[in-house]
């Protein structure tokens, strides 16, 4: 498909999302407040930032018309290593009306125990070290953990459709292939955390990695989203009772 097509909001997803985020997270990547903000304001400024990118990727969605058209490049390639035809009757080619399956749910479990193992040994480091950024990443009051909880759920959801969904889809419509849009997405992804600290990079592009496995073997992004939001919480959780035992 050639560039034009993808103007005007396809081509500002691009930027946007593959260029202009990693960037600007790169340049604030060492930039902590001190004191910091509360937590949960911490949380709802960011929570705001996730639905603001939402709301660009579903309107990206409706202006190529996904919302109506066939099912895109990425969902034809291959679910549980067979070509697939998917039907028009579908929201989008990566949120089919017909949810999952118990195969899926099983793969993503094995995911996310993988995924948990990886993010708390990492976490684990951090806080024995005192990384700052751990701040964040630690909520320990009740109502830090409630809003934790929201905000979690507001980032897997929209980072799965926007690093899963649009951003491959139309890297993968230029290139005409689907891999270099995978090996671009994870390290866009990558770079966007960052602030994490520089080894949390590899380890969300890794991630990232595993999100485009699941959604391309299981035909959906059902299953990652919800990966994604059940390690973020589960992480956080964690970590922020462990924290709040060190300070105890």
């Amino acid at each position: 498909m050639a560039l034009p097509s993808l103007l005007p909001l396809g081509t500002f997803h691009l930027v946007y999302f593959g260029v202009m985020k990693p960037y600007w997270t790169w340049q604030g990547r060492d930039v902590w407040q001190v004191p910091p903000p509360p937590r949960a304001r911490y949380y709802r400024r960011t929570s705001s930032h996730f639905l603001s990118c939402g709301f660009i990727t579903l309107m990206t969605m409706a202006s190529l018309g996904w919302f109506s058209s066939r099912a895109p490049i990425v969902t034809d390639i291959f679910v549980l290593g067979r070509l697939v035809e998917h039907p028009r009757d579908v929201w989008f080619g990566l949120l089919p009306r017909e949810w999952t399956t118990l195969g899926s749910l099983a793969l993503g479990a094995a995911a996310y125990v993988v995924m948990v193992a990886a993010d708390l040994g990492y976490s684990r480091r951090c806080l024995a070290r005192g990384a700052p950024h751990m701040y964040y990443s630690t909520p320990q009051t009740r109502r830090d953990r409630v809003v934790w909880v929201g905000f979690s759920v507001l980032a897997g959801v929209t980072e799965e459709l926007t690093w899963r969904g649009v951003q491959p889809e139309l890297i993968a419509q230029l290139a005409g292939t689907l891999w270099p849009a995978v090996i671009i997405c994870a390290a866009t992804f990558g770079f966007g955390h960052i602030r994490n600290g520089r080894p949390f990079t590899v380890i969300a592009g890794l991630f990232a990695l595993g999100f485009h496995g699941l959604t391309l073997v299981t035909g959906s992004l059902y299953v990652a989203m919800i990966v994604h939001v059940a390690v973020n919480v589960t992480v956080g959780l964690r970590a922020g009772t462990w924290a709040a035992r060190s300070a105890g």
